[in-house]
């Protein structure tokens, strides 16, 4: 097996291994929706924002409805101190 064969089997294992960590949570949110609050910095970087959008798009294609939402900063914080 060459280097290359072996980083992309590494990378096969690790991501079966998130994928195992995450499948309860998966369960858990199945068909609920979700409120992603997106601001700040995360909106300065390119980078951070297409791995943003690409997280937002793997909910969706497991089940999740997420509503991402701009603004409102403190109310949806006291809102999530309530819940």
């Amino acid at each position: 097996m060459d280097e290359t064969e072996r980083q992309s089997e590494e990378r096969g294992w690790a991501t079966a291994k998130t994928l195992a960590e995450a499948l309860p949570y998966i369960q858990v949110y199945d068909r609920e929706t979700v409120v992603i609050k997106y601001g700040g910095h995360a909106m300065g970087e390119v980078a951070v924002a297409k791995q943003f959008a690409a997280d937002v798009v793997l909910l969706k294609l497991m089940g999740v409805n997420p509503v991402v939402v701009h603004g409102g900063g403190p109310q949806i914080s006291a809102m999530l101190d309530k819940a």
